[in-house]
């Protein structure tokens, strides 16, 4: 699971290209701003995967975006003196996608609110600060207006 590999690892950031594909939210690589089946986000990567396993031919799930988040949660939940941040590429046309999949996935509560966002080279709360006050997820978005 992506949350074992995280606490393992030290992994407290991850970069994601998010895209509307069949009235679904997708997380994959891309290029031009399309999604293709070939590039979404896997469970397992196979860089992950023990060897027997790629070797096998069994088939890797792909990951939907709600179980991303979910995993998301579940680190911000295990490790709770620390912050995770999701930086997302964000090639969505809709406003309310990635709200409505914070607050399904119980992300809302933790998520660092744009309105205590530093401004014109402010400075940023502290990390303890900002871990007390339970504010342990910082997203990034491309699009301003979002």
């Amino acid at each position: 699971m992506l949350v074992d590999f995280f606490s393992q690892n030290g992994v407290r950031a991850l970069m994601l290209d998010v895209y509307d594909f069949r009235g679904d939210v997708r997380l994959c690589h891309s290029k031009g701003g399309k999604w293709f089946d070939f590039t979404t986000f896997m469970s397992k990567p196979n860089w992950i995967l023990p060897s027997p396993m790629k070797r096998s031919g069994t088939p890797v799930k792909l990951k939907s975006v709600q179980d991303t988040v979910i995993d998301t949660m579940r680190e911000i939940e295990a490790i709770p003196s620390e912050i995770v941040t999701l930086i997302l590429e964000d090639y969505m046309r809709s406003e309310r996608g990635l709200p409505k999949l914070f607050l399904d996935a119980g992300l809302a509560r933790y998520r660092f609110p744009v309105s205590r966002m530093p401004r014109r080279g402010g400075d940023w709360l502290r990390v303890h600060d900002m871990v007390a006050r339970g504010h342990r997820l910082l997203v990034f978005t491309s699009p301003r207006w979002k």
